[in-house]
Formats: C-alpha cells, sequence, structure tokens
C-alpha cells in the first residue's frame, strides 16, 4: 500500500500518477495478449461460458462495456500485433483501436494506428469517417415507445402476440435475433453515448438528422457558453436554448411581450458611479472577452497555459474584497471556474479560515455569455 497521497508533494503527487498510468498501460497490454490467445483457444467454451464476452462479464465481472472494448481490442491486436506495443506505452487507448477495428487492414492498419496517436476520441472519429465515409441519415421526428414495453415484450417473447401490431412484432423479433447473435460473440453494438436520446416515456421524442461540421462547431461552442447553466451541456438543453432565443428575438407573438418588458421602469437600482461595487459593468466585461478571446487565462508555474473555453468566469486580478477596481478592464481576467476557486484559495486560504469570502458568488459571465 502506497503511503498516504496528502503526505505527498505536489511533485510526487504527479510523479505517483504517471507511475501508475504507465504501469496500468502494460497491464493492460499483457491482459489484451492473453484474452485474445483465451479467445483463440476458446478456453471459455470449456470452463462453461458461451462466449469469451459472457466469461469476462461474470466471471472477471467487468461492466459490459468494458468487456466490449478489451474483447474487440485483443481480437483486434491479434490481427495487428502492433496495437499492443502502442497500448503498452500509451500512446494510444481502448477507446481508439475499439473505433478504428472495424476498418483496420493489413493495407492500411500501419498508417491509421500511427496517425492516431494521441488523438482524442473525436478526433479519431473523423479520421475514420474520412477513411470510411457513411451516406447521411435521414431527418427524423417520431415518438419513442414506452421503456417498460419495450423490456417487457423482449424478456417475455411477447412478440409473438397477436394483440401486437406487426410493427411491433418486426422490431421485437429483430432485437431477439441480435440479442441471439450477440451470446455467441461480443455485443455488435457500442453502448449509446450521452448524447443519444433513449425511450424515456410517451412524452420523450426522437429527433435524428445529419449536419455539417460548421453546424458541429457551432454547437460545441454553444455547449461551452452554456456550461455554467447546463453542466452537462445535453444536445436537447442546448437546441432549446437556441430556439427559445431565436422565437424571443422572431416570434411576432412575442413581440408585444418584449414591447412591455422595455417599457416597464427598471427594478435595478441606481448605483454611484464612484461607488466601490462587486459588480462588472457589460462594457468592461465585452472588453475583456475580447482580449482574453473567451479562453482562461491562467499560466501555470511551468508555463502551462489553460485555453478551457468552459466554465469562464470574470475575476479580479486585485481582489475586490483588497480594493480591486470592477470598472478597470487590466484588473478583469476570464478565468475557468476551477482556477478561479485555485487563486482564491491561494489569496486567502481554505474556506473554513475565511468562509465569509469563499460563500461569496463568482462575477460569472453575463446571461448574454454564459447562458445565451
Amino acid at each position: 500500500m502506497r503511503k498516504n497521497p496528502s503526505s505527498l508533494s505536489d511533485e510526487q503527487l504527479v510523479g505517483e500518477i504517471k507511475q501508475l498510468i504507465s504501469q496500468e498501460c502494460r497491464s493492460l497490454a499483457e491482459l489484451l495478449s492473453l484474452l485474445a490467445e483465451m479467445d483463440e483457444r476458446r478456453l471459455y467454451a470449456t470452463l462453461g461460458f458461451s462466449s469469451l464476452f459472457t466469461f469476462v462479464v461474470q466471471e472477471l465481472h467487468l461492466s459490459e462495456d468494458a468487456a466490449y472494448k478489451r474483447i474487440h481490442a485483443a481480437r483486434a491486436a491479434r490481427r495487428f500485433p502492433v496495437i499492443l506495443p502502442l497500448i503498452s506505452e500509451g500512446r494510444i487507448n481502448l477507446t481508439t483501436v475499439t473505433i478504428l477495428s472495424p476498418i483496420l487492414t493489413e493495407e492500411n492498419h500501419a498508417e491509421l494506428l500511427m496517425k492516431s496517436v494521441h488523438m482524442s476520441k473525436l478526433e479519431v472519429e473523423r479520421m475514420k469517417a474520412a477513411y470510411a465515409p457513411k451516406p447521411d441519415v435521414p431527418d427524423m421526428i417520431r415518438a419513442l415507445p414506452e421503456l417498460t414495453r419495450s423490456r417487457a415484450s423482449c424478456g417475455s417473447g411477447a412478440g409473438t402476440d397477436p394483440s401486437q401490431s406487426s410493427s411491433d412484432r418486426v422490431e421485437v423479433s429483430v432485437s431477439a435475433a441480435c440479442e441471439e447473435r450477440s451470446a455467441a460473440i461480443a455485443p455488435p453494438i457500442t453502448p449509446a453515448r450521452r448524447d443519444s436520446i433513449s425511450p424515456l416515456s410517451e412524452q420523450r421524442i426522437k429527433f435524428q438528422f445529419t449536419g455539417s461540421e460548421e453546424l458541429r462547431s457551432k454547437i460545441e461552442r454553444a455547449k461551452a457558453l452554456l456550461r455554467h447553466k447546463y453542466p452537462a451541456a445535453r444536445l436537447e438543453e442546448i437546441i432549446d436554448e437556441a430556439l427559445d432565443a431565436f422565437l424571443e428575438k422572431k416570434d411576432p407573438e412575442k413581440r408585444g411581450e418584449r414591447k412591455a418588458r422595455k417599457s416597464a421602469p427598471s427594478q435595478r437600482p441606481q448605483r454611484s458611479g464612484d461607488a466601490h461595487t462587486r459588480y462588472i459593468p457589460q462594457h468592461v466585461k465585452d472588453l475583456v472577452w475580447q482580449r482574453d478571446q473567451g479562453r482562461c487565462q491562467y499560466v501555470s508555474a511551468d508555463s502551462k497555459r489553460c485555453e478551457t473555453q468552459s466554465f469562464l468566469e470574470f475575476d479580479h486580478v486585485q481582489p475586490f474584497a483588497k480594493g480591486g477596481s470592477s470598472k478597470d478592464p487590466q484588473n478583469i481576467r476570464l478565468l475557468c471556474h476551477a482556477h478561479n476557486q485555485l487563486t482564491m484559495r491561494s489569496e486567502y486560504g481554505e474556506q473554513k479560515r475565511y468562509p465569509q469570502i469563499l460563500r461569496r458568488p463568482a462575477a460569472s459571465l453575463p446571461r448574454s455569455r454564459a447562458d445565451g
């Protein structure tokens, strides 16, 4: 057992983490090699399991997702042994191998695997799409079935019930066929992503369409700007917010409401021009946003700059509690929430020592920036 992490220095803590990650990569490569050999010998059948997938889940107690990725990576490594040293060295990971394995061939595997070194999941998916493009999916808006009904029908074999519609019977029979095939091999489909829409109730609707790379960039930008309001950044939340903003501006039925709001007397208390206030004027926020290019401005001791565009907050360089101005753009900067809290702890210490300061809400982005 290693020493208590709280007793480690910052350098020791980082070193320990890196060492363990390196060990994990080497162990994973060895595990994949052994799983591939077990699969080749079909040893799982001798042990009483119908598939390697069943053995890994039921005997080794890995989750379905973890078993799926390891089995696919093991089979890919059996075909292309170069995968194992790349994983052992931490240059590629299970997700990368799982994504690329369907398109790897003797002719392209070396090129694709070397290109994917240290790539993110999105970058690997883009590369795969370039090598194996798929046709656009049709636009679709349809009501989803109830979750309880589909589960019950799959579990009880209700697909043969004559009271069901023909479409229901076809859907259940296809699902049953897929489950039967998956008993002999690893599951044929990847686990659902967070933004995939699953059946929840009669009120939940599935939206499906194909868009451009430019649209994807806009959605990612909207997610970053809306992280304060929607930490999970689900597509439903982002699209709903965008449509609300559009309708508020363009819908003729809302014009009367907008005029009424504009003509109503302001309820905001008047601020003295010379008052020392935490409030940051909008024009200062706009100047800071443009100057900092919508990115966190924190720079570490070894000159590593954090350039995240999510969870951004306006921070006083000279703290407001120590006389820092809220009206001088040079005293305001953009920091992500994590680095805003880090600088606050550096300035005031831990929360238990300065609760009256740390409990104050951070000067976060205005609604026009953070909340759309």
